[in-house]
């Protein structure tokens, strides 16, 4: 009955179901946790900061996530300030975790990210919090975290990213499309480390023409080595639509730039490699293939 509360409108009740989030019954607890949240009260939701030291499990994890949902800066703040406080228990922190990763606000991912640098101890526990960060914003802010990150945090949140599969595929794909020219190196050394690059180019072998052609488009957005390596694979593609963007590729290195990536290319180890790019690299010059 408290859960419908809300949907009532009536403020009259905020005062009530703050009472009753210590009543003796767990589900009770929740129950308000959430009405409070769905009511909107910041002050109200931040009471609610007490039941991440419940000694019920459920109870901890609902008031974390209820909390994160909110989604306001002062909430974020709020559990950040546990998060960090070194006298904390480990099952209110994990809690915490889940709290932040189910927020929708942005600053969430900066916090997971700082307490992933600042302690070891939970290094693998906040690389799987993280990795529930999988809609278009955080990714981009996690890109950003990579860009201006260490060497151990570029390694962690290439981590987090593993740890997405399949989860942040879309997100990635039009963020890669995005072009926003500031992370694109990152963006793709991301993608490189990841796997995320091999995996388009398996595509690239699809019996599908159309999979094969957004694969195509996507390596040449991406512009890593990696990338052009598979793509000169398919410049002999059957489809016109993929051999097009082979040159579009190819086009993109005739800069001072992209000389070293075209040497590389022309002397790679494998024999496939460099007779393909030297062949795609005639059809270039003619501007036909």
């Amino acid at each position: 009955m408290i859960a419908v509360l809300p949907v009532t409108g009536e403020t009259a009740f905020i005062k009530q179901i703050d009472s009753m989030l210590k009543d003796a019954d767990p589900d009770v607890r929740i129950s308000c946790v959430w009405a409070l949240t769905e009511f909107g009260e910041t002050a109200t939701v931040i009471h609610s900061m007490d039941l991440l030291r419940d000694p019920v499990e459920r109870v901890r994890i609902s008031a974390a996530e209820a909390i994160g949902i909110f989604g306001s800066k002062k909430a974020v703040d709020e559990l950040k300030s546990v998060l960090f406080d070194e006298n904390e228990i480990e099952p209110v922190k994990l809690a915490v975790l889940k709290g932040l990763a189910a927020s929708k606000a942005i600053e969430a991912v900066d916090v997971m990210v700082e307490f992933l640098e600042a302690d070891a101890e939970y290094k693998e526990k906040s690389i799987n919090a993280l990795s529930l960060k999988n809609d278009s914003k955080s990714l981009m802010r996690l890109v950003e975290n990579f860009k201006d990150g260490s060497s151990e945090i570029r390694e962690s949140i290439s981590q987090v990213f593993k740890r997405m599969e399949r989860s942040s595929e879309k997100y990635l794909d039009d963020l890669v499309r995005e072009e926003i020219g500031s992370l694109k190196p990152y963006l793709a050394e991301i993608l490189d480390a990841t796997g995320y690059v091999e995996s388009k180019i398996r595509k690239l072998a699809h019996r599908s023409p159309q999979i094969r052609r957004s694969a195509a488009e996507f390596l040449t957005l991406v512009g890593s080595q990696a990338a052009f390596r598979g793509i000169v694979l398919a410049s002999r593609d059957p489809d016109e639509e993929v051999r097009v963007n082979v040159i579009k590729a190819l086009e993109k290195l005739e800069t001072k730039s992209g000389k070293e990536i075209l040497d590389s290319l022309l002397n790679d180890p494998d024999s496939r490699v460099r007779k393909y790019t030297k062949w795609a690299l005639e059809r270039l010059k003619a501007k036909s293939l």
